[in-house]
């Protein structure tokens, strides 16, 4: 909320991406665990876009347990902070699979991640000017409006797209269902790598008074 004096502006249902750092870093058995994998083979279905491992479940491998922890140790903060589930679920990683970007020219499509709670990315290595775009999905509704009052300055209410910015050993997490993408990258000059996951829910969801209860 911002306090303008007399006007309070609210930011009301807004989309909860949580962005932190690793600090460790990756170590040297976790680089050769990428490369492993990498040259293990990688599959893209249109060369515009990015290559993904054909292995997608690395955090299973056994070559990146510390990895795994600190994204599992967040996605629980992201669930007591945020959800706030009034029943005890656990959350787990679904799959998870490498991106890599090999040239200026490759992208990631606007895309969504269906039969998951939450999604997100950890960046093992990044490029100059690198970012992951955010696409609003009341943008349809926005736009009967927009031609008329398009705006002088971009903010979060009023653009169709944000971009944040990210780095080496920086995790994203973000609901699955909110629509994001990868856009070209002309500084993109050597091999970007990110590490996405899925994340799946297993307890009681739901109440027995209302009839919507199920047990996952």
């Amino acid at each position: 909320m911002k306090d303008l004096g007399e006007v309070q502006i609210l930011n009301l249902f807004p989309t909860p991406v949580y962005s932190t750092v690793r600090a460790s870093g990756m170590n040297s058995s976790e680089i050769e665990g990428v490369k492993s994998i990498i040259s293990a083979g990688t599959s893209n279905y249109d060369v515009s876009q990015n290559a993904t491992s054909n292995e997608s479940y690395v955090l299973n491998t056994g070559k990146f347990e510390k990895i795994k922890e600190f994204c599992q140790h967040h996605i629980q903060r992201y669930v007591d902070e945020i959800i706030c589930p009034a029943h005890e679920i656990e959350y787990y990683i679904s799959q998870s699979w490498l991106n890599v970007h090999e040239n200026p020219n490759q992208y990631h499509r606007q895309h969504s991640h269906p039969n998951s709670f939450m999604s997100g990315v950890y960046y093992i290595k990044t490029i100059e000017n690198d970012k992951i775009a955010f696409h609003d999905s009341n943008s349809p509704v926005k736009k009967v409006m927009k031609p008329s009052f398009n705006p002088k300055d971009a903010n979060e209410w009023n653009s169709d797209v944000w971009h944040v910015p990210v780095f080496d050993d920086v995790l994203i997490i973000f609901p699955a269902w909110f629509e994001h993408s990868v856009p070209p990258n002309d500084k993109n000059t050597s091999e970007r790598i990110s590490l996405a996951f899925n994340v799946f829910a297993k307890g009681t969801i739901g109440e027995e008074f209302d009839l919507t209860r199920s047990i996952i």
